[in-house]
């Protein structure tokens, strides 16, 4: 996938997402650090993620740092692309157990996203 990297803002959106996990759950910082990292990385550590951007390595799911309401239309598409593989991730993880969110709702909340905006979205590639 050829993105133009933006090292900064990409850590900064997985700090925003981690803070917004963090107060979804009600969790810890690193517990919601694993959560994130393993069921919408698919990473084993939040350290792993991060040393992938630091690599221009934006393999797999790394490309969820740029998902953002301001994200290219080409994020935003592989984003819906790989909904129902990260939907099925969060939905039989821990996340739910601990979530007062339908698993749906809650991956939007995480990366700051319109629901009506991205449901279209999301519907048209599924």
């Amino acid at each position: 996938m050829s993105v133009d990297i933006n090292k900064t803002k990409l850590f900064k959106n997985i700090k925003r997402q981690s803070l917004r996990l963090e107060q979804l759950l009600n969790l810890p910082k690193y517990q919601v650090h694993t959560l994130l990292a393993r069921h919408f990385y698919n990473e084993n550590t939040i350290a792993d993620v991060r040393k992938k951007i630091t690599s221009n390595s934006l393999e797999g799911r790394i490309f969820l740092a740029a998902v953002a309401p301001d994200a290219s239309e080409q994020i935003l598409s592989k984003f819906a692309d790989e909904f129902a593989n990260i939907l099925v991730s969060v939905a039989t993880s821990p996340i739910c157990k601990v979530s007062n969110n339908p698993p749906r709702d809650l991956i939007l909340e995480v990366f700051s996203l319109d629901k009506n905006v991205m449901n279209n979205i999301i519907k048209n590639s599924i």
